[in-house]
Formats: C-alpha cells, structure tokens, sequence
C-alpha cells in the first residue's frame, strides 16, 4: 500500500484534531542588510506585465515640478491641538528637517490636521472618504525667506490621526506657510526623477500672519487634492500603506510595532510613482510602481515592501529562479514560490485580507483553495499555494484539515531568527525551522496537505 493511500487513510480515520494554539521561541539577534538584484511581483492568469501589450495600456502622468503650493484644499474650523505621542509606540522620524534655530519666548504653537483619502483595497480601484495621514511629515517655513522653523510627524493613532502640533518661533508679520511630505526614515514616495520633496504640498496660497502676542495658530484641517491623474492622492495612499494609515494597515508599523516583541524597525526605502512599466522591488532599497491602480492596491504595495523586509533582514541574496513571467496559481520554481509566496503572505499579516487584488483590479481568493480548485496548480512550486498555507497558520479559523491558527508571531519568529539564505530560500527549508522549533509535526502536515502541500519528511 502506498505511502499517499495510507496518509488518506490515517487522515479519514482521525478523531477531530484541536486547533493549535500559538507556541513561543527564544529572541535572538540578527538584522543586517545587504546587495542583491531586483525581485518580482506575482502575475496572474492571463497577464504579463512584461509584454508590449500592458504598456501600451499605462496612463501617462505628466511630472510637475516646483513647489505646489495652494494644493491642499481647507475642508474644517481647526481642531484642538492633539494630545502627546504614546511613548511605547515607535514611528518614523523626519530625516530632512534643517537644524533648527533656538526658539525665543515668543514660540508659537501651530497646530492642525492633514486629511486624504486610501484604497479601500475592494475591485474596480474605489477610494476611501477622507481620513487623517498618519505620520505624515509636516514642515513650517517663514513667508519672508523660506527659512524652516520647525516641523514634527501629524498623529498616526486614535482618533486625533492626522493632527499635528508644532512648536515655532513667532514670525509675526513675516508670516508662515506648512507643508507636508511623504517622506521619514520609514520611506519617502518620489517622482520618477524627483527628490525627497517632489510630492510635497503647501498651504495656502498665501501665508497666515499670526499676531506677535498670540501663543498658538490653529490652520484648520486640509485636504490633498488630486493632481494629474490622480497621483498626488496616489502618493499618499503609497506611503500610507507602507508606514501606517488610519485603520492601522501600515507594513512598516507591523514590523516595528505589531509584530513586538520581535519587531524590526525596517530602514529607508524610496517609492518611485509613477515609474516604469511593472511594480517590482529593486535590491538597495527602491520600489518602482507604474499607475494609480497600483497606487491603489495595498496588496500590491505590500507585497512590494515585503520583498524590502525579506532582502534586509537576509542580508543577502538567494537565486528564486523566477521565470518571466509567473503565475499566482501557476509551477514556477520552488525558490520563486518562497519567495513570492511570503510576500504576498504581508498583506494578510498587515490587514487580514485573504483576497489578492491586482493592479488591474482582478482579484484573486486566497482562503477558498483546496485540490479541486480549478485553474490552480498543486504544491510547494505555487506562489499562491504558499501564501495560502501561511495564511492558515496565520489565521483562527478552521478549513477542513487545516487546524493550525494565531500562529503569526510564529512565522515571524522563524523567518526573522532562523532563515539565514544559507539554509532556507524555499518553503521546505522553512517547515523544517519551523519543525525544529515547535515540534509540531502533525498540524504541520495536516494545514500543508490542505494546500496541496505535502513533505514526507516533515
């Protein structure tokens, strides 16, 4: 009798097995960042991002240049300033800012909110209402001479996201103007050939002139507007989804903040957008995507930043032997299955979705998959089957034979202290960790078998 025969026989025979409740490792140390090449993004099922055919179909964006000032438009009476940063939290900081001259005793306390709308990560690119930019970088310059005065991070948590509360030097008559970037420690988003100030925006068109006795200025809370095609909102929803927004769906933040008490704090990573014909990520620290319709998946953003995580905390490369293209749902190599799979394991992690959506709106279900899907290739050579497996280690909830759940830490703790590329770049060499770490042989096996993933010797 076979081996496969016996494995179904024991499987039908079995009691219900529990759901595997989440064990713990020991922390240890290790991130470090190094060279390398450039990574792909997953292609679908009929769709090659690298043919004539999907670039003769990209909008084109006309690059503005300048500062854009009067672009963000008023929308409320100013808010009470907000309240102090929580100190156990970790966000980005300003890394542009110039040194800042002594503050006299007329200091002036400027406060207000900067709003803008996201992906509402659904078909068909729709966007959210208006909501508060979560750590956004807000500037304050003098009207008389473009002097900085000062400048802080707008509230990434709660309900006073997107306020900011500035302390400056009274410039009276001279008068002052804000602006607000795209761009901390975590990650600047850029024009194809812009700084790290091409998507910063000003208000007003003219400058607030506070009275020298006055101790605070209130602006109110702005808006951004859209741009030309749309892609100064499309920047914002870029860094938004990659630092932190409003519903707490940023990557960055997961890995620094939620993922405790193994967080890493992920260093600096330019966004260029629009830029090139395909999304894809570039070893040293670059993102490059194409249209607002990438601007407009988190998953697509996510799975980008994922490959930024993998590659700083490997410190170094593995050959995925990725052919061009791949398929979610297709064979291609079981180094490229890994290594895609993981990626688009994030978003998952970062907001719990468990439906892929592309940049051309096509979504793909994650959670739904077992032997009889059709359309879909079987095993560990499968991006999508990967993603799939690790979202049900992830999750609490129960798919046929998959009994594993809230192991998400878990994964973490594996890939962060124990995938050195010597030893893991496919998805085996990472069951094999994570066995030897656990011990947990039969939901590992029982949760694989459920994605068509099989090892006989795990």
């Amino acid at each position: 009798m076979s081996l496969f025969i016996l494995l179904v026989m024991a499987i039908t025979l079995a009691p219900a097995l529990p759901v595997y409740a989440q064990p713990t490792g020991p922390i240890l140390n290790q991130d470090s960042t190094g060279p390398g090449d450039t990574w792909t993004a997953p292609s679908i099922i009929g769709l090659d991002w690298t043919s004539s055919a999907w670039t003769a179909k990209l909008p084109k964006y006309p690059e503005l240049t300048g500062r854009q000032y009067g672009t963000l438009v008023s929308a409320s009476e100013p808010a009470a300033p907000p309240p102090t940063a929580p100190t156990d939290v970790i966000a980005p900081s300003d890394i542009n800012a110039p040194s800042q001259a002594p503050q006299n005793p007329g200091t002036l306390n400027v406060y207000g909110a900067f709003t803008t709308v996201l992906s509402n990560d659904g078909n068909n690119g729709a966007d959210s209402g208006l909501v508060g930019i979560a750590w956004g970088d807000a500037h304050i310059y003098r009207c008389s001479d473009n002097a900085y005065l000062g400048g802080g991070l707008t509230n990434g948590y709660g309900s006073t996201v997107g306020q900011f509360s500035i302390n400056v030097e009274n410039p009276g008559a001279s008068g002052f103007y804000v602006g607000i970037f795209p761009d901390t420690s975590a990650a600047s988003v850029r024009t194809g050939s812009g700084g790290w100030d091409s998507y910063g925006t000003y208000v007003p068109s003219t400058c607030f002139y506070p009275n020298l006795e006055a101790t605070s200025y209130g602006i109110g809370s702005w808006y951004m507007y859209a741009g030309s095609g749309g892609v100064y909102r499309g920047a914002w929803m870029i860094y938004e989804s990659i630092v932190q927004d409003a519903r707490n769906w940023g990557a960055w933040n997961l890995f620094a903040n939620r993922l405790n008490p193994y967080g890493t704090v992920f260093g600096y990573l330019v966004i260029r957008f629009p830029y090139e014909t395909w999304a894809h990520y570039h070893a040293g620290g670059e993102i490059h995507l194409p249209t607002m319709n990438d601007a407009r998946s988190p998953d697509v953003i996510q799975h980008e930043y994922a490959h930024f995580a993998m590659y700083s905390t490997y410190g170094t490369w593995f050959n995925t032997y990725c052919p061009s293209p791949h398929y979610i749902n297709g064979v291609s190599h079981v180094n490229c299955a890994y290594s895609e799979g993981w990626a688009s394991w994030i978003p998952y992690a970062t907001h719990r979705d468990k439906t892929y959506t592309y940049a051309n709106n096509f979504n793909v279900d994650e959670e739904n998959l077992n032997w009889d899907t059709g359309g879909w290739s079987d095993g560990p050579a499968v991006e999508g089957r990967v993603t799939a497996a690790l979202i049900d280690f992830s999750d609490s909830e129960n798919d046929g034979w998959d009994i594993t759940g809230n192991w998400l830490l878990n994964i973490w703790w594996i890939f962060k202290y124990r995938a050195a590329p010597a030893v893991v770049v496919n998805y085996h060499d990472f069951m094999v960790k994570f066995k030897a770490q656990y011990a947990y042989k039969t939901p590992l096996v029982l949760t694989n078998w459920y994605n068509t993933i099989y090892y006989t010797d795990l």
